[in-house]
């Protein structure tokens, strides 16, 4: 639906421009340039909204949501991620949804605000269970997890992390998907005092990553 969406305004005058300016942002947050993916983004953003191309709009909003996350300018990434989900909730768009969501979560985390974290990452988790995106269900479930370590849950995050391990090694994803996992439990294990077992998590976690692209996340790994 999403794709139809954005493919109806092609034939609006600057529509190759808003596409390039998109694909640019993407492989910018990528490659870990959030600076590039925010400017390339707005620059998108700016292009689509003048043709009227809401599919367009809220995907570039999304890839500026993320930019800002990883850059952890956290207010201005809490506020872009509330404003493009009330916009979202109007169409048929699970996928922008469900990382609008866990964008708002994980800001909301940084700034704090731990209720909201987990009630906005857990509508995610929700999210990606029913349309059956696997992936997105693991990024949510680490966001979940997360929160249940903050508040003292430990056996309840280790549980999850458990269960999307086992997952994640049972399919084909992403190995960001797999080397979150692994970072949250060896954070719990390091709040234990279990170093040994931080050590040989932090081991996986590195293996796992090792290959990624992105090699602003491969060093701060290798950190």
């Amino acid at each position: 639906r999403w794709l139809a969406d954005l493919l109806r305004g092609s034939s609006a005058p600057h529509f190759p421009q808003a596409a390039t300016a998109l694909a640019r942002a993407v492989k910018a947050n990528d490659a870990g340039d959030y600076d590039v993916s925010r400017q390339q983004a707005g620059l998108a953003k700016q292009l689509f909204r003048a043709s009227g191309n809401t599919a367009g709009v809220l995907r570039a909003e999304f890839e500026r949501t993320f930019a800002a996350q990883a850059s952890r300018r956290s207010e201005e990434c809490r506020r872009q991620a509330s404003a493009a989900m009330t916009e979202s909730e109007r169409h048929s768009y699970p996928w922008l949804q469900i990382q609008l969501g866990l964008e708002e979560s994980v800001c909301s985390g940084l700034m704090g605000n731990l209720g909201t974290n987990e009630n906005a990452a857990r509508r995610a988790l929700d999210r990606a269970q029913q349309a059956g995106y696997g992936a997105l269900y693991l990024r949510a479930l680490g966001f979940v997890a997360e929160s249940q370590f903050d508040t003292g849950d430990r056996a309840g995050g280790w549980k999850l992390v458990c269960a999307g391990l086992e997952r994640y090694w049972s399919g084909h994803f992403p190995a960001m998907r797999g080397y979150n996992l692994y970072d949250e439990v060896a954070y719990a294990a390091e709040a234990a005092g279990q170093s040994n077992l931080q050590l040989a998590i932090r081991r996986e976690a590195v293996a796992t990553i090792n290959a990624h692209e992105n090699l602003l996340r491969r060093a701060w790994a290798h950190s």
